[in-house]
């Protein structure tokens, strides 16, 4: 969820981001009967922007770009347990990402403008669906960007994923408050062993 959400943030703000991170979280769409968290994150070497940026909202929630991911990443829990407690839509949600799969294949690359158009649609159907509206501060030039409002929404329907996984293996705000030391130190080692 931390990396989605400071994806979107370097989208929205210079008109580019990390693009292995950006690719590991489309990844993350696409692993629809996963075995495990593993199956799903392969490559842990692309999610040190994530981890980073976990290590900084811990420690300093108050900043205003700390804010807007916090924000973000509450959005993306509110979501993902609407998701949850709707199997039907759950389901059909399956099914696009299935869908949209199938057509990056067709493309050769995730990367493709269609395949990225239409993850966009899906997450901003998904909003929609709940009437749930989400403001995104940027660069007014970068925000009016087609191809680029397209990576931020696919970066939000990621965001959205991991917020599933999260609630799945029942992860809650109040747990992550709790038990916030131990989280960091956790996340610090992994980034210690990716460099």
């Amino acid at each position: 969820m931390c990396q989605a959400a400071q994806l979107v943030l370097q989208l929205a703000t210079l008109g580019t981001c990390d693009e292995c991170a950006l690719h590991t979280q489309i990844d993350s769409l696409f692993a629809l009967e996963p075995k495990n968290v593993e199956a799903i994150y392969v490559d842990i070497h692309h999610l040190d922007l994530g981890l980073a940026y976990f290590d900084i909202i811990c420690h300093h929630p108050l900043r205003i770009a700390e804010k807007a991911a916090l924000r973000m990443i509450y959005s993306f829990s509110a979501l993902a347990k609407k998701i949850l407690m709707n199997p039907n839509i759950a389901e059909n949600l399956k099914s696009q990402l299935h869908r949209i799969q199938e057509q990056s294949q067709y493309f050769g690359s995730w990367d493709h403008p269609r395949v990225m158009q239409n993850l966009g649609d899906t997450y901003l159907e998904l909003a929609n669906r709940f009437n749930f509206r989400l403001k995104i501060s940027g660069q007014k030039k970068y925000l009016q960007d087609l191809e680029n409002i397209h990576k931020i929404r696919a970066a939000l329907l990621s965001g959205v994923r991991a917020a599933v996984l999260w609630h799945q293996m029942k992860g809650s705000f109040l747990w992550a408050i709790w038990h916030r030391k131990t989280l960091v130190q956790e996340a610090r080692q992994l980034l210690k062993g990716t460099k």
